[in-house]
């Protein structure tokens, strides 16, 4: 891996990376503070990939405007490097569960997007949240968003919605899974109920009235 990294850096022209991976979460982190990834690059697409950390050396691609990525434990530290990228316009991100989670050692807390991690240039922002983590958006963060699409577990505790403070707001897509409830019928249905309540309240009452599609996915053995 170290090899692969230190190749990329010589790629002086490189605009576009692609990566998949399917043998578990792997490290883009090994490399040195003073080792800086290809400084043009424009698109990053690791849909299929997993790391286990956000790699510091994200904070070099000044240019990057396109990624998708998925980290294992996203921390606070991992959306100021994010929110800090002046050209980033679309951000796939997808947050899994770490080990620390997986041992039950974490209990549900929310991040917050606000203060040095404005995403100042962001337009479409997709987050697929597996972890036990929930987004919170701060006034003044994503000023330029328009297209938001939320995937997560309906077992979130730290559930909240916070839409009014993305100002340009236009387009909403939220699916809720529910297919690992342990739950009860009514529990499961009750749980989803409210937070597809508490999701329309929070669309109906943005001024912008942003277009909403909203889609819930049920166990198999509710169907």
């Amino acid at each position: 891996m170290k090899t692969f990294l230190q190749s990329l850096s010589n790629l002086g022209n490189l605009r576009t990376l692609e990566c998949s991976d399917d043998i578990g979460p792997i490290s883009l982190d090994n490399m040195s503070d003073q080792w800086r990834g290809p400084i043009h690059l424009h698109i990053f697409n690791g849909t299929l990939l997993t790391l286990s950390a956000l790699p510091r050396w994200f904070s070099s691609l000044s240019e990057l405007s396109y990624l998708s990525i998925g980290v294992n434990g996203l921390r606070q530290v991992d959306l100021q490097l994010l929110g800090a990228l002046p050209v980033l316009r679309y951000l796939h991100l997808c947050a899994h569960l770490d080990q620390k989670e997986l041992r039950g050692g974490v209990t549900e807390e929310r991040l917050a997007i606000g203060g040095n991690q404005t995403f100042r240039s962001l337009a479409v922002f997709e987050f697929t949240n597996y972890s036990r983590w929930w987004l919170v958006f701060e006034q003044g963060v994503m000023p330029r968003l328009q297209r938001l699409q939320l995937i997560f577990k309906a077992s979130i505790r730290g559930f909240d919605v916070s839409f009014e403070n993305l100002t340009s707001l236009k387009h909403v897509t939220v699916e809720i899974d529910c297919q690992e409830a342990r739950n009860t019928c009514a529990k499961v249905m009750d749980d989803a109920f409210d937070m597809e309540t508490r999701i329309r309240d929070a669309v109906e009452s943005h001024p912008n009235h942003p277009t909403l599609k909203l889609s819930t996915l049920y166990p198999q053995w509710l169907k």
